[in-house]
């Protein structure tokens, strides 16, 4: 059974250190809040990619995306 974790759990820390401690936790997925996703969505292409890679390094995986919606969804 696989767990994930939002990344936003916590404003400590770059990204890169969240995703280490998600791996170190034990998990093998991985949320993308919607301030991620709004940072990302920001950032040069080459910033998304590098962040890509950062995660096949670590062998997580996205298994949800909370996109940045302008008005309440709810599901």
């Amino acid at each position: 059974m696989n767990f994930s974790i939002n990344i936003g759990f916590s404003n400590f820390g770059t990204y890169q250190e969240r995703m280490d401690a998600v791996k170190e936790a034990g998990f093998s997925c991985l949320n993308i809040s919607s301030t991620t996703c709004c940072e990302l969505m920001a950032a040069a292409p080459s910033e998304t990619k590098r962040f890509k890679a950062e995660l096949r390094q670590r062998g997580l995986a996205v298994d949800w995306t909370h996109a940045p919606f302008n008005k309440p969804v709810l599901y």
